[in-house]
């Protein structure tokens, strides 16, 4: 029997279609990994090699894949720096207020700046009046200044 006909071309492929954004890619963004391997093999071990060949297919599309993670994780490594703790700033806005108590008193802030006429600032006065218990010196202080200035404002706009 000649050479050729004792012999069979054997091609597998593997092939995965690749959701990015679980392997840090954009949402909605996709990749086919596909490999595709042939070989030569007498006619009795089309079996075993077939099963090779698959197996060998496999192994590369998964290693890609993995390559692809391994590059994520490294580029997160390098993004991800230690938090380091917050010193407590003080916030000097004429008078000096820590930072934590200009966030306690954030909401009455807002409702000076919010005040657009002498009715809505009068307004915002009675809500700090209500919770003056609860307002350290310092709070009553700098809210006190902040109403000065908004109050030579809106008189300044009427």
């Amino acid at each position: 029997m000649p050479k050729e006909e004792r012999e069979i071309e054997i091609t597998r492929s593997f092939s995965r279609k690749l959701n990015m954004s679980a392997h840090g890619g954009k949402q909605y963004e996709t990749a086919d990994i596909s490999c595709t391997v042939t070989a030569k093999c007498p006619a009795d071990k089309i079996e075993k090699v077939s099963a090779n060949l698959d197996s060998f297919a496999q192994t590369e599309v998964n290693k890609t894949i993995d390559a692809l993670d391994k590059e994520v994780d490294e580029e997160a490594e390098i993004e991800v720096k230690p938090e380091k703790k917050a010193k407590r700033k003080e916030v000097d806005l004429g008078v000096k207020v820590d930072q934590d108590e200009l966030e306690a008193i954030r909401e009455y802030i807002n409702d000076l700046t919010m005040a657009k006429t002498s009715k809505d600032l009068k307004a915002a006065v009675i809500k700090i009046k209500a919770a003056e218990d609860d307002l350290t010196a310092d709070e009553k202080k700098y809210l006190g200044s902040y109403y000065k200035k908004r109050k030579a404002a809106i008189e300044g706009e009427e």
